[in-house]
């Protein structure tokens, strides 16, 4: 049973105040990170529910106390609730019950309180909980912010709350951004020591001209916001602005094309090389493999066969294909129908990203076509590729890059998985709605986005030294872009931009934190 001991131990700010993140234990391991990255925040109003999804190790808890403490500039402390809910007792929803109902004891004094409730996916029937305190009018004094370590499950048990201060109120919280990651580099640069070998003693070298520019680098991206409902001509502007830090953009996309967006993963990287040591800790990979095959496992499904899945994916990572076609790529007794189900699971767990086909006659999505399916983050590729080969993490990962198709298909899996935050919404307006790719007897092009206008943006990823490709035509696509490598110019009617450039401007959805 819960304990006003138990509760008191996870809420200290109601005796330390806005001190409380010296004796906090997440918030201590941020301090000592070599950077602290800054995701959007909301602003949560009684008799609402807020939501919070993404991977493992994206940063729910962090995110959670650093709204605690934005919160505590405002509010008494006590009108501030946290529960980790996998520290209760037993995943019996009523131990949450009755963790709020000693807590509504304390805060009874105060028009509203807080409520943040981490891990609530440890629970059984928890959306049940929550209903209750909406029936019983409870939820009018409340601001709820829910978060959970198995996303698709929680998007599931979410469905069960419609109408009831849910609506409107779901957010994403993925692995960093490459913008997410260039702001939050660029704004720290001075923690680091110019010390070491590679891409970071290349970036924070004692040469007093990069350092200068590493300082203006971060207002000047955020002052940049690529949406891709912007003109030709504005969008060649936008790049343009960003083009005199071309190489420092490209440094940095050199490192997260090595760590992905996960924090623990980038900070591990720098604080090696800030110690002379290129490496990724190969417990890191390790655990991603677990987390991986875990969130199926958690769901009752068999983690052998989604073992065979994802490798089969991984491999073709670049390609076009049916669902048939890859169950032949898997030991037999794996049925198509099963194939599905195991694809879709580990989409809504935020493991894979599915682009589908797009009919050009038509104009509209096509299911019976071909897709391609993506990683959300290349960490992840690296960590069941070099699970597959048996060869450590990292040294997998360096010899993966320097292959230059293999860079070409990491960097069109990062484009694409950042197209999809766009204009993301959950539920209303999931990526499927806005982006695919398009193929033919003639060609593909490597992904089309419907602008609000109903217009389309053709894309494609040409990550190589030339960027010479063929023009893409059709009477929907308003907009050209070619992705480069390095090559920045506007010609027949299309805008090439390097890739460093074009996703350091591109913004996200409100509803990607």
């Amino acid at each position: 049973m819960v304990w006003k001991e138990q509760i008191a131990s996870q809420n200290i700010w109601w005796k330390h105040g806005q001190g409380f993140d010296q004796y906090d234990r997440d918030m201590t391991i941020l301090s000592r990170s070599l950077l602290q990255f800054q995701r959007k925040a909301i602003t949560p109003e009684a008799g609402k529910i807020y939501t919070i999804r993404g991977p493992r190790r994206a940063g729910k808890t962090v995110w959670m106390k650093t709204m605690i403490r934005e919160l505590l500039k405002h509010v008494d402390p006590k009108q501030v609730f946290y529960l980790s809910c996998d520290t209760l007792p037993s995943q019996s929803r009523e131990q949450l019950g009755r963790a709020i109902s000693i807590y509504k004891e304390i805060a009874e004094e105060f028009p509203i309180s807080y409520l943040f409730l981490d891990e609530i996916t440890y629970l059984n029937d928890w959306e049940k909980e929550l209903k209750g305190l909406v029936e019983s009018g409870n939820l009018s004094r409340m601001a709820i912010i829910v978060t959970g370590s198995s996303p698709t499950r929680m998007k599931k048990q979410t469905e069960y709350l419609p109408g009831r201060g849910v609506s409107g109120n779901e957010f994403l919280l993925k692995p960093l951004s490459f913008r997410d990651f260039v702001i939050g580099i660029s704004r720290n640069a001075g923690r680091f020591r110019p010390s070491g070998e590679g891409y970071l003693a290349d970036l924070l070298s004692s040469d007093p001209e990069r350092k200068e520019s590493l300082k203006k680098l971060w207002k000047t991206v955020d002052g940049v916001k690529i949406t891709l409902e912007e003109g030709q001509k504005e969008l060649r502007a936008k790049g343009g602005l960003l083009f005199p830090y071309i190489e420092e953009l490209q440094l940095l996309f050199n490192i997260y094309q090595l760590t992905g967006g996960f924090p623990h993963i980038i900070n591990d990287y720098l604080r090696n090389a800030d110690n002379k040591q290129k490496a990724i800790d190969s417990r890191l990979y390790e655990d991603t493999v677990r987390a991986v095959i875990g969130e199926i496992s958690k769901l009752g499904r068999s983690e052998e066969i989604a073992r065979q899945i994802l490798l089969a994916i991984t491999k073709r990572m670049g390609s076009h294909y049916s669902y048939s076609a890859l169950t032949r790529d898997i030991a037999e007794g794996i049925s198509h129908p099963t194939l599905i189900d195991y694809v879709s699971l580990l989409e809504d767990g935020f493991i894979l990203h599915t682009l589908p086909a797009h009919n050009m006659l038509r104009n509209q999505e096509s299911p019976k076509m071909d897709r391609k399916i993506y990683p959300i983050d290349p960490f992840i590729l690296y960590s069941l590729q070099s699970m597959l080969y048996g060869k450590p993490g990292y040294d997998f990962t360096i010899d993966y890059l320097n292959k230059e198709e293999n860079e070409g298909k990491i960097v069109e899996s990062i484009v694409v998985t950042h197209l999809a935050r766009v204009k993301e919404v959950p539920l209303m307006g999931e990526p499927r709605t806005f982006l695919w790719f398009s193929y033919n007897r003639n060609g593909e092009i490597d992904c089309l986005l419907r602008r609000n206008d109903g217009s389309l943006v053709g894309l494609e990823v040409k990550y190589q030294q030339s960027a010479k490709t063929r023009v893409f035509r059709h009477p929907s696509i308003r907009i050209r872009v070619v992705v480069t490598r390095s090559h920045f110019d506007y010609q027949d009617e299309t805008v090439f931009m390097p890739a460093c450039i074009f996703l350091a401007g591109l913004v996200a959805s409100d509803k990607n934190l």
